[in-house]
């Protein structure tokens, strides 16, 4: 049975470094002196192919979705779409088959493309699948000899597992926050970026390939972000965190009621009891003046406020104090410091990054839904890292990405 590697991840982990605009909003810049990840400047790197052995040759196109029938039906995909989605996938195969590195013969190995299709499955199109824009990509397989077999009609055909360079076409991957970050709108999240290569952006570990350089977010005015904010958190105040008030306050009631004393002094008399004679004012000081402390810290713990209450408050009164503009301004978020830190702050401001939340008119619905409108190489960390030690095919595969005029892709392929 043929295995593929299961490389499709449904998040994304996004890392701050580089600089880009999105949406007229400048995506924030790594720190001056601190440089970019590794691997993000390894994709620049010349890395040598060791080709040796005898000659492959290419493994007949894999049209994966055909094998999913069920995709079809789900989506109300017509065969006329799948037809048009086909010939896409085949365009791009050919398109990439253009670079030197694949219009060589295979040199000890056998490199095969495979296309797929579904649905996007963002932005509420996952309860209406059969109205989603189409999804899906094109995935180069380098397979080494000992891993093909000849089937009855003496096709090759490949058996076990090798990594893969995987193009994404229409997928999306809105950023994701903190568990306060979504609304009735749905989620939203800090968008940052790792670098860029070839003049598109590196988001989450992807070259992220669009025609125009508009993205599929949009940003999150401050009236929102805090509205999120305090909707959340004043759950859990009056919550989880009331619970806990009360819990120190009874703490506090019980330790000074008369019970708590007789029970305070009964703890301080036996342990004057069990010592020397002459020890025992020095131990009565000492327990007393224990007890008077832990009597204060008790005071303490019940009269202060909860940190969820005070970061809602300071949320409550900063929106309250805006104008109407900057209640519409971007929002940006600060690394988090804790819940009693309002983390929320102006766009622009150091160190932090730019919330943004997916884009509902980013797809045309009066165009077809296999239009093309964003691509993404996805795993470029995996490639660049294992590129460096000299792995194959991930040198191969970084070659690829290094040959492959992708603004040229993006204005032939992409709408």
């Amino acid at each position: 049975m043929r295995l593929r590697p299961l490389s499709f991840r449904l998040a994304v982990v996004l890392t701050q470094l580089g600089f880009a605009t999105l949406a007229g909003v400048s995506l924030p810049a790594h720190a001056k002196d601190e440089p970019p990840p590794a691997w993000v400047t390894s994709l620049a790197a010349a890395r040598p192919v060791s080709l040796s052995g005898a000659a492959g040759q290419w493994l007949p196109w894999d049209n994966q979705y055909d094998r999913t029938r069920g995709t079809f039906t789900r989506g109300g995909i017509t065969p006329a779409q799948g037809q048009t989605w086909d010939t896409q996938m085949r365009a791009i195969t050919e398109f990439l088959k253009q670079t030197p590195v694949l219009a060589k013969t295979p040199q000890g190995f056998f490199p095969e493309f495979s296309g797929h299709i579904a649905m996007l499955n963002v932005g509420g199109f996952e309860d209406r699948p059969q109205q989603a824009p189409l999804t899906g990509g094109v995935t180069l397989y380098v397979w080494p000899a000992r891993d093909i077999r000849m089937n009855a009609k003496g096709v090759p055909e490949a058996h076990g597992e090798t990594p893969s360079f995987r193009i994404e076409l229409n997928y999306v991957y809105p950023p994701r926050g903190g568990t306060w970050m979504q609304d009735a709108k749905g989620e939203f999240g800090p968008l940052e970026q790792q670098g860029t290569f070839a003049g598109f952006p590196l988001l989450g570990n992807s070259l992220v390939i669009t025609r125009n350089g508009r993205l599929p977010f949009v940003p999150v005015s401050q009236q929102r972000a805090l509205q999120a904010f305090i909707a959340f958190n004043k759950k859990s105040s009056t919550g989880f965190e009331a619970t806990l008030a009360t819990q120190r306050r009874k703490a506090y009631e019980d330790f000074i009621s008369p019970e708590g004393k007789a029970k305070r002094r009964a703890r301080i008399e036996a342990d004057v009891k069990k010592a020397h004679p002459s020890m025992a004012e020095q131990v009565r000081r000492k327990d007393e003046a224990m007890d008077r402390r832990k009597e204060q810290d008790l005071k303490a713990d019940a009269e202060k406020a909860s940190p969820l209450s005070g970061a809602v408050a300071e949320a409550q009164k900063k929106l309250s104090a805006m104008t109407e503009t900057q209640r519409n301004a971007p929002a940006w978020l600060r690394p988090s410091r804790g819940v009693q830190f309002l983390d929320i702050v102006d766009a622009g401001t150091a160190g932090a990054s730019p919330l943004m939340a997916f884009d509902p008119n980013y797809f045309d619905p009066k165009q077809p839904r296999e239009t093309l409108r964003i691509a993404s190489v996805r795993e470029l960390h995996n490639i660049s890292e294992r590129a460096a030690r000299g792995s194959f095919p991930q040198t191969l595969y970084l070659q690829l990405l290094q040959q492959t005029d992708w603004k040229a892709f993006a204005e032939r392929f992409l709408k």
